[in-house]
């Protein structure tokens, strides 16, 4: 390659051959009927696919990304549908915190064999662990980049100078050419109680009944689904309990 692609358009779509975005769709499709269920999703694993959350303004004349500003599509697929990224939730800064997975100098394996691009920055960040809950019971309490400090940029290995985030080196032989990501979550026990007021009343010809929503006050919002539907409002809450006259029976 001669030059450097800049092109967004020609980047997404060489992107797309690599049938990523088939497979992210359908653990989308799959993970909607667990959320629906009132289940927590978790994801993670090496994605071999950057992030629109890195690739991002600030990022664009570092790390030889070349001005481009890019909206990988996995990572935009997932964000769409409610997951949550657990590293950039803990460590949003993208420059100062680049949480970089890939490529890594492990000094175990000999450093021809884990050179892709001698002549490029290679390092980025393709490995995450994504979350997504409904109930919004799931908080971050730590993410760190788990690995052996080394990187690799321009053929070469070294010490690399911008890891200023959270960090930690294994004791042992590290058996990989990926660094991984270690994600603390704290999830909330609070249940949510809904009750049915008996009480019906006639409103537009149409019988409807109140539905009383007791929250406990750590929860930002609600999510009515009805069956066979998509959900049908995200409503905040400004204290513990919501009345909805407007919930159809």
């Amino acid at each position: 390659m001669a030059q450097p692609i800049t092109n967004v358009n020609t980047i997404l779509a060489s992107n797309l051959q690599s049938n990523r975005d088939e497979e992210i769709a359908a653990f989308i499709a799959d993970a909607k009927l667990e959320r629906e269920k009132g289940r927590i999703v978790i994801l993670g694993g090496d994605f071999n696919e950057p992030s629109h959350l890195d690739w991002v303004n600030a990022q664009k004349n570092l790390f030889d990304h070349h001005g481009t500003i890019v909206p990988w599509q996995g990572s935009v697929a997932l964000y769409a549908k409610g997951f949550l990224d657990s590293y950039r939730v803990k460590n949003p800064d993208p420059v100062q915190r680049p949480g970089f997975t890939w490529a890594i100098f492990n000094t175990s394996a000999s450093l021809s064999s884990m050179v892709w691009a001698p002549d490029a920055d290679e390092r980025d960040r393709i490995d995450y662990i994504y979350y997504a809950d409904n109930s919004n019971r799931v908080t971050v309490d730590e993410s760190i980049v788990f690995g052996p400090s080394d990187s690799i940029a321009f053929g070469q290995g070294y010490e690399d100078p911008t890891y200023t985030n959270p960090f930690l080196i294994p004791t042992g032989t590290w058996p990989s050419d990926h660094k991984a990501v270690i994600t603390t979550f704290s999830i909330s026990t609070n249940q949510v109680s809904l009750s049915l007021n008996k009480t019906s009343y006639q409103r537009e010809k149409r019988s409807r009944q109140i539905l009383q929503v007791d929250l406990p006050t750590l929860m930002p919002g609600l999510e009515f689904i009805k069956p066979g539907k998509h959900p049908a409002a995200t409503i905040p809450l400004s204290g513990n309990t919501l009345m909805v006259p407007d919930l159809e029976t």
